[in-house]
């Protein structure tokens, strides 16, 4: 309970602002050059399924028989195959071109000279193995069954 002197204080504060008017100001004065937007409210995500390698049950691990998908048996891989030395997979797209090189040495147990990857339109991950001079490619295409 407030006492006599503080109630006529908040009386005669309340007649002067109601005499006077509040003072409101229509605008803020900014003293920075730089305009931030305000913070909004920022909602946690509620996924309609959880995306994890574990629920998608993809292999964890890439090993040596999941990094080269199968062979390509078409008229450009057969040309590369004869003429430039070299085999043409599809492979894991989350699969890099040493992943690739170090699975292809332990399969066919030939070490390759070089590998080139591209991504095919239709979302697939392609890799060119280059095999050396002394390694013949058609010899390994012919063990595999392409040829």
């Amino acid at each position: 309970m407030t006492t006599k002197p503080q109630q006529v204080k908040q009386a005669s504060k309340t007649a002067k602002s109601t005499k006077k008017g509040v003072l409101r100001r229509k605008y803020r004065v900014r003293t920075s050059l730089r305009f931030y937007k305000p913070h909004t409210l920022r909602l946690a995500s509620k996924p309609k399924y959880q995306r994890s390698t574990a629920s998608l049950k993809l292999p964890s691990k890439l090993d040596k028989y999941s990094v080269l998908v199968q062979p390509l048996n078409t008229e450009k891989a057969n040309k590369a195959m004869t003429e430039r030395n070299t085999l043409t997979f599809l492979i894991d797209n989350r699969s890099n071109k040493v992943q690739v090189k170090r699975a292809f040495k332990d399969i066919f147990g030939v070490v390759p000279k070089s590998v080139n990857t591209l991504v095919r339109p239709d979302g697939k991950k392609k890799a060119f193995i280059r095999l050396r001079p002394e390694d013949e490619a058609v010899s390994i295409a012919s063990k595999i069954g392409i040829i």
